[in-house]
């Protein structure tokens, strides 16, 4: 009983890490977000839009793996997605930004 009770939890949690997995729009939005903080852009205007638009969708590359996800830049990764949040590894992110 206490197997398939584990394995029943098992499958509820991997099952809803894999709805709620965060999309390619999210990793490149946090990117974006957490490189106009760092510069001093607004989250609204012009500036973030074309950061967010333009830098992003050509240097931020998402791996998904169903029940998380790795944002990468230049093929290191700088973040992980799961769970509908995106954490970015932000002193890795800061080092490929400077490069």
């Amino acid at each position: 009983m206490k197997a398939s009770a584990t394995l029943s939890i098992l499958v509820l949690v991997l099952l809803a890490a894999f709805v709620t997995n965060p999309n390619e729009d999210k990793h490149r939005e946090a990117v974006a977000d957490y490189y106009a903080k760092v510069v001093g852009i607004d989250g609204d205007g012009f500036l973030y839009d074309a950061l967010s638009t333009v830098v992003t969708k050509y240097v931020v590359e998402v791996d998904n793996y169903y029940v998380f996800s790795i944002t990468r830049m230049g093929g290191q990764p700088v973040g992980v997605g799961l769970f509908t949040r995106n954490i970015i590894f932000t002193d890795r992110l800061t080092k490929k930004l400077q490069q």
